[in-house]
């Protein structure tokens, strides 16, 4: 199945453990060679005073791309913001 970055920034992410919509993809995060996605990138509420802090989410807790949505399987422990990106490796010259 190919999907293109418009595609896919039309769909709602849904989280199957608890069944909360994340929001749309607002990014997605490619290794340095270009041959691998690391992960999806999706708008965290904006609150006054606090920075923005997307929310990461690693290929790997991708379950399915259906025709309407993204079902991701992700626990609290698997949520990475932005901002902590760089602590998981993943460096933010790689955001496209």
């Amino acid at each position: 199945m190919e999907l293109t970055y418009n595609q896919l920034r039309c769909k709602e992410v849904v989280n199957l453990i608890d069944g909360s919509r994340l929001g749309r993809i607002c990014d997605i995060v490619f290794q340095a060679d270009g041959k691998c996605v690391l992960g999806l990138v999706v708008p965290c509420t904006r609150k006054l005073f606090k920075p923005n802090q997307d929310l990461f989410i690693p290929f790997s807790d991708v379950v399915k791309f259906g025709d309407d949505v993204i079902l991701v399987n992700l626990c609290d422990t698997n949520v990475i913001t932005k901002t902590k990106q760089k602590k998981a490796g993943v460096d933010e010259d790689f955001i496209i």
